[in-house]
C-alpha cells in the first residue's frame, strides 16, 4: 500500500531570503481578499525578508503578515536558474 505525504508548503515555513509564488490560500473569501488588499494575491511572487516577525517583500513593498493569515498561504518555491548548468549559453557558429 502506498501512502501519500503532504508536501504542501506554507509561507510561514520558509526561511529568510526564500523566493516564492503564492499558489493557493486555504481560507475563505476574507483571507483571500485580505491578501489581495495587502498586495499578495494568488499568483504573486515575493521573498521572505524576516521570519520573526514575518516580513515579506513584494517588489519594492514590504508586508508584515500575522501568523494566522500566513499559516493559510500555500506557496511554490522559485528557483533562480540563471546560474545553473542548464542555462542557455551563446551558440557559436563556426
Amino acid at each position: 500500500m502506498t501512502t501519500q505525504t503532504d508536501s504542501t508548503l506554507y509561507i510561514d515555513q520558509l526561511p529568510a531570503d526564500t523566493e516564492f509564488e503564492v499558489t493557493h490560500v486555504r481560507g475563505g473569501r476574507r483571507a483571500k481578499q485580505r491578501l489581495a488588499e495587502l498586495g499578495l494575491p494568488i499568483g504573486s511572487r515575493a521573498r521572505i525578508v524576516e521570519r520573526y516577525p514575518l516580513i515579506v517583500s513584494v517588489g519594492e513593498t514590504r508586508l508584515a503578515l500575522g501568523r494566522g493569515l500566513a499559516s493559510k498561504v500555500v506557496v511554490r518555491l522559485l528557483v533562480d536558474d540563471s546560474h545553473s548548468a542548464t542555462s542557455e549559453a551563446p551558440v557559436e557558429n563556426g
